[in-house]
């Protein structure tokens, strides 16, 4: 058997769709055995882009955790529901450090 191995493609990024979305309320649900949560909750929204629109649930919901009284020390659990324009519903999930992951996605894509 003669398997052909092709390189592998270099990695880039496709803008997927824009999200424009209201905020909805703030929840401080108290300190916790790795510290505070945060609930953050969406308002009503929608996504747009070239091939997947719809809109964004509301009380979909970021639950960050604090480290500090730093903003930026939060780490994400966002987890945002959609419901694709043909009706069909979608969830994802964006965990961790959103600011840490852009820094290194920036790296790995300039060769760094």
């Amino acid at each position: 058997m003669n398997l052909k191995h092709s390189a592998s493609p270099e990695p880039s990024l496709a803008h997927l769709f824009t999200i424009s979305a209201g905020i909805g309320s703030s929840d401080d649900t108290g300190e916790g055995s790795l510290g505070r949560r945060v609930r953050d909750s969406v308002g009503e929204g929608i996504f747009f882009g070239e091939r997947l629109r719809g809109e964004l649930l509301p009380g979909s919901a970021d639950w960050r955790l604090k480290t500090s009284g730093l903003m930026r020390d939060s780490a994400s659990n966002a987890r945002p529901a959609f419901v694709v324009d043909d009706g069909e519903y979608v969830s994802a999930r964006w965990p961790g450090d959103t600011h840490t992951f852009a820094a290194t996605v920036s790296a790995k894509l300039l060769g760094s």
